[in-house]
């Protein structure tokens, strides 16, 4: 089944950003009461239901067995979900704002580290062989601020390399369609369609070498007030999180028994489902999905993402607090213990 297009993923505007301060500013108890006596947690996920979305996807069912109310929406591009949480239009969202928060002043925290960083360059062969080779081309990342964007950013500096242009293309699935169409030369894709691409034409890509990279890739995040006035329900999301988080890396091939049973993504072919334990192996392998939460992995995202150049200032000049609030976590982990 072709990937569903996309819509081009933007910066956030000066008005939106105003937008979201102001609103997200003024959303005060009032607004926090009125959810806890009925509303349900509204999540605002930043990319279309498919294999790469599986693992939250079960968990919200799980969460839902659990008991929470829990309304999904499915966006293009964590800028979308930004300007959803700014309509009042979702509670929590999924992404990495980091560039967001600190140049917009945003009141928004990430609470929950949702994976890490689990991207692979890979190039068209006719053309490159080695990082050298990519030194003055057009690149290709998801979006601006973005986790892809960043490694990208952070590869150039080592191998002492840069990029013409940064273009921005949302979606592993768009640019490795791309890349088997001739469209685009190289780019980085998530281990789901690296594996495709290598799979369809393994004399034509090849993955380069990457080194040592640690860094978020996905978080959950909400307004400073909603996770001050939300932590009960807040706790029970983590704790349901790091429940499936858990059984996913005990056993990989259970993610998709978890998807028959809740009859999730009914309209997968069978070659997709014969694929989907092979990719969560990789992920596992990978320590994408973080036993605590991603609670101690703050310092290396910022070391990341301050030589990506995504964070200004110095990595030792930031603090925690700036951009996470990791009070629900901590206290799920501690009652753990």
């Amino acid at each position: 089944m072709s990937p569903r297009p996309r819509v081009p993923s933007r910066p956030i505007s000066v008005f939106v950003r105003a937008m979201l301060t102001l609103i997200l500013l003024a959303a005060g108890p009032a607004s926090g009461l009125a959810a806890e006596t009925g509303r349900p947690i509204r999540i605002a996920l930043n990319d279309l239901p498919g294999k790469g979305m599986l693992p939250i996807m079960v968990a919200i069912e799980h969460m839902r067995e659990r008991g929470l109310d829990i309304e999904v929406s499915y966006l293009n591009s964590e800028n979308i979900v930004l300007q959803a949480l700014a309509a009042d239009l979702a509670d929590i969202g999924m992404g990495t704002p980091y560039k967001p928060i600190q140049d917009g002043n945003l009141p928004v925290r990430m609470f929950f580290q949702l994976s890490r960083l689990a991207f692979f360059p890979v190039v068209n062969t006719e053309f490159y062989q080695d990082w050298a080779d990519l030194d003055g081309i057009e690149m290709y990342a998801h979006g601006p601020g973005s986790g892809t964007e960043a490694l990208l950013n952070v590869l150039a500096e080592r191998h002492g390399i840069r990029y013409s242009k940064m273009n921005y293309l949302p979606g592993s699935g768009t640019r490795a369609h791309a890349m088997l169409s001739g469209r685009i030369k190289a780019t980085v894709l998530d281990a789901e369609r690296k594996r495709m691409v290598l799979a369809q034409a393994p004399e034509r890509f090849k993955v380069l070498p990457m080194g040592d990279v640690r860094a978020t890739d996905e978080a959950l995040f909400a307004s400073e007030t909603y996770i001050a006035t939300h932590h009960a329900k807040l706790e029970a999301l983590i704790a349901t999180l790091l429940d499936v988080w858990a059984r996913i890396n005990a056993d990989p091939a259970w993610l998709a028994a978890e998807r028959e049973r809740l009859g999730l993504l009914a309209d997968m072919d069978a070659g997709e489902i014969d694929r989907i334990t092979p990719y969560i192996e990789e992920l596992v392998t990978s320590e994408v999905f973080a036993a605590d939460g991603g609670v101690n992995d703050v310092p290396a995202d910022f070391a990341f993402y301050t030589a990506s150049g995504t964070l200004k200032d110095d990595a030792a000049s930031l603090k925690e607090e700036m951009f996470w609030d990791l009070g629900p976590l901590r206290q799920v982990l501690k009652a753990r213990h």
